[in-house]
């Protein structure tokens, strides 16, 4: 009975995320990727937000597009010229270029199929065959969601790759994209465990912004530290409304923000001279 019960409990996630099957092209979720990519002398890095926007029709084919933005604001959106198309019966997904159609992501399969993904935006004329080597799950929003691991790729349902959402079937070389956090209506849901935090201050801001100021989270609290003074501290969250003002008149200061545990913030810091006004963003996980 002992080993009827422990063959119940291993095989019941796999049971739970095969009837129960999560979109993954939709509105409501956004993506952090950490890009690094190398222009001799130097090498960047830098984090990419993606995020679904915007239904289209193309053929009969109900698509989204895929949208991608370097502003730690949020607020200017770039097009990247992808279109994905979800097969919610089949579990497959498509990408469309405008004038050819692919096969980028197969949630259906088992151990020892193979994909054949074709990637017309970044794959040029080749199909690149994944093998998968081995199926697990992980647990966020609440369920058990299909974790399959390829050959060159590791792909979840309801997310995509860790890679990026348009890296299989990609040819390029050189450039390192892998996915840090993913958000469901701007709620904390998963973090790649290869990383220690969801944000890089890299993107969007140039050098002589980073340096003006620095923001540590642990147990609920941040700190915000600066060489420059700082009068006042406020903090909003994503749809632009202040959920917390803070009087400083100082160089550093910290203050409780656990009342919105996993939620994406902004930090903004208005400085002594009253001519720098500088944000960031924070994704909060504890």
């Amino acid at each position: 009975m002992k080993t009827k019960i422990f063959l119940l409990v291993l095989f019941l996630p796999i049971l739970c995320f095969s009837q129960n099957y999560s979109k993954m092209v939709k509105p409501n979720s956004h993506y952090n990727y950490f890009t690094i990519y190398p222009f001799p002398p130097n090498t960047y890095d830098y984090t990419v937000f993606y995020k679904f926007s915007d239904t289209v029709m193309i053929d009969t084919l109900s698509c989204m597009k895929l949208m991608s933005s370097t502003d730690t604001s949020l607020t200017t959106w770039d097009f990247t010229g992808a279109y994905f198309y979800e097969d919610t019966i089949n579990k497959k997904v498509y990408l469309h270029d405008g004038d050819t159609l692919g096969l980028i992501y197969d949630f259906s399969v088992d151990v020892g199929d193979t994909v054949f993904v074709y990637n017309p935006i970044e794959g040029g004329e080749m199909t690149m065959d994944f093998i998968v080597e081995s199926i697990d799950s992980v647990f966020y929003d609440g369920k058990y969601h299909k974790a399959i691991s390829l050959n060159h790729d590791y792909w979840i349902e309801g997310i995509g790759s860790h890679y990026g959402l348009l890296h299989p079937g990609s040819e390029l070389v050189g450039l390192t994209r892998e996915l840090v956090c993913f958000y469901i209506d701007m709620q904390f849901q998963y973090k790649n465990p290869d990383y220690s935090s969801c944000f890089y201050s890299g993107v969007g801001v140039d050098e002589k912004e980073q340096q003006t100021f620095f923001c540590e989270i642990r147990g609920g609290r941040v700190s915000v530290s600066s060489e420059s003074k700082i009068d006042a501290i406020i903090v909003s969250n994503a749809l632009g409304q202040i959920v917390k003002k803070v009087s400083v008149n100082d160089f550093q200061t910290s203050f409780d923000m656990s009342f919105l545990q996993n939620n994406l913030l902004f930090i903004t810091c208005y400085f002594s001279n009253q001519t720098v006004l500088t944000k960031t963003v924070i994704p909060f996980e504890y």
